[in-house]
């Protein structure tokens, strides 16, 4: 895994999971300084855990034969 696709994989993942959150918090109807304060904590984790997605990503890249 190149610096290029572990930036990415790390940049899709906090964008991607930070809006899925949000939408579930406002559904479950928290206040927006609760929902923010858990975004946070969804981005931080997902910054501590982008380079090991990252590897699951490749691998299921080099089973389908996909390139980015």
């Amino acid at each position: 895994m190149n610096k290029k696709e572990y930036l990415l994989d790390t940049v899709v993942g906090i964008i991607f999971w930070s809006i899925v959150s949000f939408i579930i918090y406002m559904f479950n109807g928290l206040s927006v300084p609760k929902a923010l304060i858990l975004l946070i904590s969804v981005a931080i984790s997902n910054l501590l855990l982008g380079g090991f997605y990252g590897k699951t990503l490749n691998f299921f890249r080099r089973i389908f034969k996909c390139r980015i």
